[in-house]
């Protein structure tokens, strides 16, 4: 018999057909991740927007996050 993996108990040359998903948690915590960096990237080129950019980025708010209302009064976005 071959070796095996202890811990689940799988025979060795299955073990590379085994794929574990990434868990819930880590989705949400990359995700709130990126959100940040967006936000953080969108607040640095506020000065520089027009008037158009600024209605794209508060649609894109909208769609991004729950809390966009509040950030688009802050940001004067409209």
């Amino acid at each position: 018999m071959g070796k095996s993996c202890a811990v689940l108990n799988i025979p060795h040359f299955l073990m590379e057909t085994v794929q574990v998903s990434i868990s819930e948690r880590k989705k949400e915590i990359n995700a709130r991740r990126k959100r940040r960096e967006t936000l953080r990237k969108m607040k640095s080129e506020l000065p520089k927007a027009d008037a158009a950019k600024k209605a794209v980025w508060a649609a894109k708010l909208r769609k991004m996050t729950p809390g966009a209302e509040a950030l688009i009064k802050e940001w004067g976005l409209e």
